[in-house]
């Protein structure tokens, strides 16, 4: 059974992605503290 407002068994809350977000890798592609893009070979 679904709660109200999620479409999909797999939705993730806004609280869930709160608590996701710590476990998650910085993306390669956006360092945080910027720099030159990544360049194509």
């Amino acid at each position: 059974m679904l709660l109200p407002g999620y479409r999909y068994p797999s939705d993730t809350s806004d609280l869930e992605w709160a608590l996701l977000k710590a476990l998650l890798p910085t993306p390669a592609c956006q360092p945080p503290k910027g720099g030159a893009p990544e360049k194509w070979p």
